[in-house]
């Protein structure tokens, strides 16, 4: 068990508590907080993409939503008919 407790501390620290900056030239970001999604360029980062879009794409389709996905994230289509 403790080993088991060891793996899901390391992978709770590899998700949670991260940030990202952008740099255009010289010109430094402030580094914001990322509250979803796993490291990008990560080994398991592909595999976990593909866990998410596989549950996203199981709601979307209970619910006749077009959705769409690319190499680094998801489009969600929704049409809305106006209120009488």
């Amino acid at each position: 068990m403790a080993s088991r407790k060891r793996a899901l501390t390391w992978v709770k620290s590899y998700l949670t508590n991260r940030t990202e900056g952008i740099t255009v030239v010289h010109t430094v970001s402030l580094d914001m907080r990322l509250h979803f999604g796993v490291p990008k360029g990560s080994v398991v980062g592909a595999k976990h993409y593909c866990m998410y879009t596989k549950a996203v794409t199981g709601i979307t389709n209970r619910h006749s939503i077009k959705n769409n996905y690319y190499v680094d994230g998801a489009e969600v289509n929704i049409n809305l008919k106006p209120c009488d």
